[in-house]
C-alpha cells in the first residue's frame, strides 16, 4: 500500500469550525478535477491550486490531486486527528497536513457602497448585461418570470420574500440547483452591502425544516455563517471600486466557469438583491 503526504496547500479559515475535533467521515463525491469529503453534514471540498477557493474548501496542487482522484473512491474513509486529514483507500493512504496549509480570509467584511461608483463599475455593467434568460438554469418558465417581477415589484415584503425562498429552495438539478445558487446571491448583497438581514433570518429558518443537496446546504451553512467562495468574494471587492475592463472580464469569468450554470444563477440572484437594497429602482 502506498502512503502519500501533502504538506503544501490553501485552506479557507472558515474550516476551523468544521475541523476542530477528532473525527470519521467518507468521501461523499468525486468530480473531473476535484472531490469532496464529509464529516456529519459538513463538507471539505478539495480542489487544485490555481482555482478559486471554495468557502469550505483546500486547495492543493494539481498533481498531487490528480493522484488522490486516481486511487480514491466514493465511501473510501477519512478520518480528522491533530489538524491532519487522512484519507484511505484500498490502494493508498493520503494525509493532508492542514496544519501547514496557508489560510485564506474568506469572511465577507460588510460595508456601505456607493451607487455612483457602483452604476460605472465594470463589473456592474459586465453582470447587468448578461441575457440571464439564456445563460441562466434558474428561469425554466413563464412562472419563474412572474415570480422575478413580483419580488421587484414588491420590493422587501416579507410575505414575498417568503414565498420565493419556498419556491426556489431547491429547485433546479445538478449538485447546487439553480434556485439554491440564486437565492444565495441575493443573501450575498444583502451579507456584503444591505442593511437588514430579512433574506438571511428567513432562509436560516427555511434550511432547519426543509432540505436540498449537501452541497447546497454547505454553500448555505457558510455563506449564513459569514463566508463565501473566493471567486464571490473578490467579486464583490472589486465593486467597491474602479476596476479596467480587462480585470473585470477575468473576475466575471472566475464566477462564470463555477458550475454549469451555477456562476449566472448566482449572478441573476446578485443583480436582482442590487435593485432590490441598493440602487432601488
Amino acid at each position: 500500500m502506498s502512503f502519500y503526504e501533502f504538506e503544501y496547500g490553501v485552506k479557507s479559515n472558515f474550516l476551523s469550525r468544521i475541523l476542530s475535533k477528532q473525527q470519521n467521515g467518507k468521501v461523499h463525491s468525486i468530480f473531473q478535477s476535484s472531490l469532496n469529503i464529509q464529516f456529519g453534514k459538513s463538507l471539505i471540498h478539495i480542489g487544485p491550486l490555481g482555482t478559486p477557493l471554495s468557502s469550505f474548501g483546500i486547495n492543493i496542487p494539481k498533481l498531487k490531486l490528480k493522484t488522490i482522484l486516481n486511487k480514491v473512491t466514493i465511501g473510501d474513509t477519512v478520518e480528522s486527528v491533530d489538524r491532519k486529514i487522512f484519507i484511505r483507500t484500498f490502494q493508498a493512504v493520503f494525509v493532508v497536513h492542514i496544519d501547514k496549509f496557508t489560510t485564506i480570509d474568506l469572511r465577507i467584511h460588510p460595508a456601505p457602497i456607493d451607487t455612483r461608483k457602483l452604476k460605472r463599475n465594470a463589473i456592474y455593467k459586465m453582470i447587468l448585461g448578461i441575457n440571464y434568460n439564456t445563460m441562466s438554469g434558474m428561469i425554466q418558465s413563464q412562472h419563474e418570470k412572474n415570480m422575478l417581477y413580483k419580488l421587484l415589484s414588491c420590493r422587501n415584503d416579507s410575505i414575498v420574500i417568503k414565498e420565493v425562498i419556498r419556491y426556489f429552495f431547491g429547485r433546479g438539478i445538478g449538485l447546487t440547483p439553480s434556485g439554491d445558487d440564486f437565492l444565495s446571491g441575493i443573501v450575498m448583497v444583502e451579507s456584503f452591502f444591505a442593511q437588514t438581514t430579512t433574506w438571511q433570518s428567513m432562509l436560516e429558518k427555511h434550511i432547519k425544516v426543509y432540505e436540498t443537496t449537501d452541497v447546497s446546504l454547505n454553500y448555505y451553512y457558510s455563506l449564513l455563517s459569514g463566508f463565501v467562495s473566493e471567486n464571490f468574494l473578490n467579486l464583490f471587492r472589486n465593486l467597491y471600486i474602479d476596476v479596467y475592463t480587462t480585470k473585470a472580464k477575468r473576475i466575471v469569468k472566475d464566477v462564470t466557469n463555477y458550475g454549469h450554470t451555477s456562476g449566472y444563477d448566482t449572478l441573476l440572484g446578485i443583480i436582482v438583491a442590487i435593485k432590490l437594497n441598493i440602487l432601488e429602482e
